[in-house]
């Protein structure tokens, strides 16, 4: 059963439809709609000695312990790495956007592939540390804090009306159109679409001091300061805003997870507070009593999945998405007339939201 399979589960990653656990063991077990990589069965024999999952929209890459890539999930969103294969050695880490993988290599080499993915070059990323990207954009951050960004302007790939604040960068989110990055001095600096975040108002500046960590949704940014205290920006439906009913609840947070239209803080004490779309926010509600001890969160686009202490792994969310764990061989039931109306909405709300003005 999939249920036995997840446990003593280290870390989780989420494309929009479907999940992948690594195991203590280093096992790489997949859940959710096979076409956005829940299912990993051609690759099942490669999936071992695994060191950590990352995801596109659409697809996994598994970076294993000796430095190689497996890739599955859809061919055009980075599920086929055969054009890159030999290249994919000595890989230290991946970033992804919705459609290509960025693997950064231990000598500081970075290798593309998948759909929109343009080309970089090699002496533009000196020493890079990490790169995050946004759905059609990257940023890579290089080991002396300086941020390099390439990709489609509209969602973010061009920083340089921002670049003389962008010094001593710690962490970089996206949102679906923009970026936000932390510095070493708590300081947040903003760019991309203001729709999506890219903007930071001005009353949401002031409250942010000693920012500690950042957190992005599809149109919305989070930050958390040292006080434990979270801070919002960007469309309320989308979390941009924190409902005043929680505000109490909202202390000692240790950090938060995002899924497409819900933050989910987890503090210090391992339990969740959930905001953001209000047709959403109750799904939490179902799994609440089993919420306790979490150490971290990962989300596919309506989904989540909070990994405890125990190495258990809670989800809950919209079961086409990987939100129910436990039921996967009834979730690959009837796929086509189940599952695709979901994603055809999730897809067209995106749509709907990028002209939104």
């Amino acid at each position: 059963m999939q249920e036995e399979r997840l446990q003593d589960v280290q870390q989780i990653a989420a494309s929009f439809g479907a999940f992948c656990g690594v195991t203590g063991d280093g096992a790489a077990v997949a859940w959710g709609d096979p076409d956005f990589g829940g299912d990993s069965h051609a690759v099942r024999h490669q999936l071992k000695d695994v060191k950590e999952v990352f995801a596109t929209g659409f697809a996994f890459a598994a970076l294993k312990v000796d430095g190689t890539v497996v890739t599955w999930g859809e061919n055009y969103p980075g599920g086929d790495s055969r054009a890159v294969q030999s290249q994919l050695r000595d890989v230290r880490t991946i970033a992804a956007s919705s459609y290509a993988f960025a693997a950064i290599k231990t000598n500081g080499e970075v290798i593309t592939w998948g759909s929109k993915n343009p080309p970089v070059e090699a002496e533009e990323l000196p020493a890079v540390q990490h790169i995050v990207a946004s759905h059609e954009a990257f940023c890579a951050v290089t080991t002396g804090g300086r941020c390099v960004t390439w990709g489609d302007r509209k969602f973010g790939g061009d920083s340089h009306a921002v670049e003389e604040r962008l010094q001593g960068v710690q962490q970089v989110v996206a949102s679906f159109r923009a970026f936000a990055a932390l510095t070493g001095a708590g300081a947040v600096v903003c760019w991309g679409d203001d729709r999506f975040g890219g903007m930071l108002p001005k009353e949401v500046e002031a409250k942010l001091v000693k920012v500690q960590q950042l957190s992005a949704s599809h149109a919305a940014f989070c930050a958390v300061l040292a006080t434990g205290e979270v801070v919002a920006w960007g469309q309320p439906e989308f979390g941009g805003q924190v409902p005043e009913h929680l505000q109490n609840r909202l202390t000692d947070v240790n950090f938060v997870g995002s899924s497409k239209s819900l933050f989910c803080a987890v503090q210090h004490s391992g339990h969740v507070v959930v905001w953001g779309d209000p047709s959403r926010q109750g799904e939490v509600e179902e799994v609440e009593e089993e919420l306790h001890d979490v150490c971290s969160v990962c989300a596919s686009s309506h989904a989540f999945a909070a990994l405890r202490r125990d190495g258990r792994v809670i989800t809950w969310g919209d079961p086409g998405f990987g939100g129910d764990s436990s039921k996967v061989a009834l979730q690959l039931q009837d796929v086509g007339k189940r599952l695709k109306p979901r994603i055809k909405r999730s897809l067209s709300e995106t749509r709907m939201t990028e002209k939104a003005p």
